[in-house]
């Protein structure tokens, strides 16, 4: 079970491991642990979107999970062969959420906040 979030510490959800605020990157037990799969534009979200900017090397088909603060899956889309996905953020609540991607062995996770 989930600790509620509390200071300066973030726990991956679902994954039961915990890292600093700061790069906010998870991993699962056969996963490779990455903080370079994208970058996030347009945080915190004021304009109802974030950008999700993937590097060349995970050109690969993606699996893009909203979580929200307490760990519960929110949405989940498949995408592939893109360099940059746009996600709606006007139906979120003001809160901390996490984007979750996963790519082939990889996986990473960003904290984003809606305002």
């Amino acid at each position: 079970m989930l600790k509620p979030i509390t200071g300066d510490v973030v726990y991956a959800s679902c994954f039961g491991k915990c890292f600093d605020n700061a790069q906010c990157i998870s991993g699962t037990i056969d996963g490779e642990i990455s903080n370079d799969l994208f970058e996030l534009i347009g945080n915190p979200s004021m304009n109802g979107s974030v950008v999700l900017n993937f590097s060349k090397e995970s050109n690969h088909n993606k699996i893009i999970t909203l979580i929200n603060g307490t760990g519960g899956q929110l949405t989940s889309t498949k995408i592939s062969g893109v360099s940059s996905f746009q996600m709606d953020t006007y139906q979120l609540n003001a809160g901390i959420y996490y984007i979750m991607v996963k790519s082939d062995d990889k996986v990473q996770t960003r904290k984003f906040v809606k305002l």
